[in-house]
């Protein structure tokens, strides 16, 4: 009988190496990375406005600046901003040629379109977002094997992708063994309990990100269990089964291990509850 820990890892192990496809972006909510993810291009693109406020060169702070034009986020601030003026700009616009500090609308006031600065702790390059700030071209932005959440779809977007490499989901399946068992929500025959533990187990999948693609019930005969393993086996990367595995005469699914192509790789582990667990692989 092996521990808690070493039967983890005797399941890590043993798993194979999920095939890589590509998915859209906006598909790939928990998925798995399946290489590096490369940032294609700087982000942000280009030297950007923090905040609402005005555009300056450093050295003019002290004076009264004429404002001449605005910014707005998308605009391309193709023009340079000559010494001893002010440039409206909002969060987002391209910080014009010449200009090396935003100051924000409320630290300022603007007089007949003449812009008076109040701001004594303003240090230079304040409230600008430099080009590849957040990321440079060339630099890993996910590592392979990161849990796509949605900040992490976000963050894909914002870099202008829309197809990555992530690692299939596996095809679950599930088998429910026991002659006993009655569906949820008709009447509960005499001797009878209610079947939960598949409903338990689809729950615990979707929490991580997955669905079973199957799921079957079957009473506790030897050749039913049989054939619903092999069968189960063969469509599906994971079979998960509950219950038939400990040694009494109605447990069939311990007894279906001993056919050539399944392989045990470990029958029950030190733990209370859940002592009778088995863990085997189908084929070669």
């Amino acid at each position: 009988m092996i521990s808690v820990h070493e039967a983890q890892e005797l399941v890590l192990q043993h798993i194979l190496p999920a095939q890589a496809v590509s998915l859209p972006v906006h598909d790939a909510l928990g998925y798995v990375l399946a290489q590096d993810l490369i940032a294609p291009a700087d982000a942000p693109a280009f030297n950007q406005s923090a905040m609402d406020g005005y555009a300056i060169r450093w050295e003019d702070r002290g004076k009264a600046l004429p404002i001449v034009g605005a910014v707005a986020a998308g605009d391309g601030a193709e023009q340079p901003l000559e010494p001893g003026t002010a440039r409206r700009i909002f969060t987002g616009g391209r910080i014009p040629e010449g200009a090396d500090t935003v100051v924000i609308q409320e630290h300022t006031t603007n007089k007949e379109n003449v812009l008076y600065i109040d701001s004594p702790l303003l240090q230079r390059g304040a409230n600008i977002r430099l080009k590849g700030s957040q990321i440079q071209a060339g630099a890993v932005a996910l590592q392979r094997g990161s849990i796509l959440t949605a900040a992490g779809i976000g963050f894909i977007a914002a870099m202008g992708m829309t197809e990555i490499a992530v690692f299939k989901h596996p095809r679950i399946g599930i088998i429910v063994t026991g002659s006993e068992l009655v569906t949820p929500g008709t009447p509960l025959t005499r001797g009878g309990t209610y079947e939960s533990n598949s409903v338990m187990l689809m729950a615990a999948l979707r929490e991580i990100g997955f669905t079973a693609s199957v799921v079957r019930r079957i009473a506790d005969e030897q050749a039913l269990t049989l054939a619903a393993m092999q069968e189960m086996a063969e469509s599906c990367d994971v079979v998960l089964l509950t219950g038939g595995v400990s040694v009494g005469d109605h447990d069939h699914v311990a007894g279906s291990k001993s056919h050539p192509d399944f392989t045990t790789i470990f029958h029950k582990v030190k733990q209370k509850p859940g002592k009778p667990f088995l863990f085997g692989k189908y084929g070669h």
